[in-house]
């Protein structure tokens, strides 16, 4: 994804110690409100099922 989307305002870390990932989550810094922490808590709960 971070060669398909250079943005100067978005850093892309990439992530060695899990499965391939086709699209994840993300949101702006300072961004976070009670319902992107709801989606997170749904998706970590769904990924931990898998």
């Amino acid at each position: 994804m971070a060669a398909t989307r250079q943005r100067d305002d978005i850093t892309f870390l990439p992530i060695t110690d899990r499965p391939v990932l086709h699209d994840a989550p993300a949101w702006r810094i300072g961004g976070e409100n009670a319902l992107v922490g709801a989606f997170v808590q749904v998706v970590t709960k769904a990924l931990q099922t898998t």
